[in-house]
């Protein structure tokens, strides 16, 4: 059952392929073809900017697909909503189940990859380094979504701020990315972490709600 679930939601919608390669891109790049769209990919929106940057190749970057053996394929769906701009850097995979809404601007570098059945919610800016992975059931926020206001002054108190983030970085899963975060290169972040800060430091292990740097001197590799 597992196997067949795999080979039924990896396999391509040749009209979203078309459609989305058609829609963002030029002529001359879309019929290179470099966006495969799986068949259990919807568009929500498709109104703002797709931008894939370097050189071009097919099926280089890859939404709806990968999957991990806990995710129920039956019921999940890759959801896309661009208002704003999508950036890509180089390859990159979306995997089944995950969810993508940029109002804002959000940069995806070379190698980027979620497995499974995560959300970036992008208003303001998100950027993501090169060889990133995002494991499964992670959120990226970049804001709280409503106003808070303070009582004496009637003015709103909690405003967007961008997540940057460098390159090879390892999400664990349940993940939880606030606005305010930011990463430097070559870390490790442990399962069910929460995330809303400025983290120093490079190979370093970074766990805990709220997260801190719990170990240095560490890498790691698929």
């Amino acid at each position: 059952m597992i196997i067949n679930g795999i080979i039924r939601y990896n396999i391509p919608s040749i009209l979203k392929t078309i459609y989305i390669n058609f829609k963002y891109l030029n002529f001359r790049q879309a019929i290179k073809f470099p966006i495969i769209v799986s068949r259990n990919v919807v568009f929500l929106r498709a109104k703002g900017k797709i931008k894939i940057e370097g050189d071009l190749s097919f099926g280089m970057i890859k939404i709806g697909f990968s999957t991990v053996g806990i995710i129920d394929l039956k019921s999940k769906h890759t959801m896309l909503e661009i208002i704003g701009e999508l950036i890509f850097k180089g390859s990159a995979i979306i995997g089944t189940g995950s969810n993508i809404s940029v109002s804002g601007k959000l940069s995806l570098g070379n190698n980027f990859k979620i497995s499974a059945n995560s959300n970036i919610y992008c208003t303001n800016e998100i950027v993501f380094g090169n060889d990133c992975l995002v494991s499964w059931d992670c959120l990226f926020m970049d804001t709280d979504s409503h106003d808070i206001i303070d009582n004496d002054t009637k003015e709103k108190i909690n405003f967007d701020k961008e997540i940057l983030i460098g390159d090879r970085v390892w999400f664990g899963c349940r993940v939880l990315v606030l606005k305010g975060t930011s990463l430097k290169s070559d870390v490790i972040i442990a399962s069910s972490s929460l995330l809303n800060k400025c983290y120093d430091g490079n190979n370093v292990l970074i766990g805990g709600i709220p997260a801190r740097i719990i170990r240095s001197g560490v890498s790691w590799r698929i």
